[in-house]
């Protein structure tokens, strides 16, 4: 029998936050004087100040992330604000994160290791403790822009978020439940890796030579066999990747859910998948907080998972540093 490693997560001694990317927008419409309810002005406003001032005394560490993919009107500016508040540290895009996780459970695998570590540095580009200690008054920061025109990036969103919702009405009409839904999250992700796997290297496009190379990469650098490396993916090792389980559970409970299927739900599931894990307070909307919670991803991980109209808890926190 194989026998799953434990996980301990070392997370950051200063706090790492994550912010949704609607509060992003939010902070950006408030400093640019556009208007918005007071409500929201006066959470975000309160955001904004607080952790620039945070940060600027070493207490907490407010990353930029895959959050600007989402940012298509007022980009520059969203940016810069997301640039004042993290002051140029970097967490790495989610792809990376997950080949990383990948990485330490393929040695766990082939070594028979207990026990895997996941770090809170390996979140980011470089460790932002030197980020944080370095007396550089200069942050360089590049942004190549966005790859596609907006309008695909929109429509392509749009298709998919029509189709995932299209499938969870059906899985909601055949009374699927979230257990018989996780599991088939698991088994498409498997079926995925043994598919572009199985194809003749002539016959993969770009995207699906990437997307496994960089397991096979590490997995031959372990001295581990082509059956082996299927063995992996379809084992219990693959499904405690905080990545995959984490994205798993989330999809498997929104199809399995009464409300709809939203535009922005896929890349919540992405920045939730990648965050959690590593920081220790991680700020979304009402509605994913009562899944990440429902689903006790927050305990497992040891990470404060709150609302945005929670402001009073937000700063009991805040408080404390």
């Amino acid at each position: 029998m194989i026998k799953v490693p434990d996980i301990i997560i070392d997370k950051s001694p200063i706090p790492i936050i994550w912010l949704d990317t609607s509060i992003i927008i939010g902070m950006t419409l408030w400093k640019l004087g556009r208007p918005i309810e007071k409500k929201q002005k006066d959470r975000v406003s309160f955001l904004y100040n607080t952790i620039y001032t945070l940060i600027r005394k070493k207490k907490i560490i407010c990353p930029q992330a895959d959050q600007k993919e989402e940012i298509w009107k007022g980009r520059t500016e969203c940016l810069q604000l997301m640039l004042e508040l993290s002051l140029g540290m970097r967490a790495l895009y989610s792809e990376s994160i997950k080949y990383n996780q990948a990485a330490l459970f393929m040695d766990a695998f082939i070594n028979k290791k207990d026990v895997v570590q996941i770090k809170y540095q390996d979140f980011f580009e470089s460790d932002p403790s030197e980020q944080l200690s370095s007396k550089s008054k200069y942050i360089v920061s590049v942004d190549l822009g966005l790859m596609e025109d907006p309008r695909l990036i929109k429509k392509r969103n749009l298709d998919q978020t029509n189709r995932l919702e299209t499938l969870r009405q059906a899985i909601v009409s055949k009374g699927i439940s979230f257990e018989e839904q996780l599991e088939k999250e698991y088994q498409d992700e498997f079926d995925t890796v043994l598919m572009i796997s199985n194809k003749p290297i002539e016959n993969l496009n770009y995207l699906d030579f990437l997307s496994v190379n960089d397991y096979w990469i590490y997995w031959n650098n372990l001295d581990g066999g082509f059956s082996e490396f299927l063995t992996f993916f379809s084992s219990p090792f693959y499904r405690k990747i905080p990545k995959i389980n984490i994205d798993c559970q989330i999809s498997a409970k929104i199809l399995t859910g009464n409300d709809p299927f939203k535009t922005g739900h896929k890349m919540d599931i992405i920045h939730s998948s990648s965050a959690i894990p590593y920081v220790n307070i991680f700020i979304t909307d009402r509605y994913m907080k009562k899944i990440i919670c429902d689903l006790e991803i927050d305990n497992m991980y040891n990470t404060k998972v709150l609302n945005i109209a929670e402001l009073n808890q937000i700063e009991d926190y805040f408080k404390e540093l």
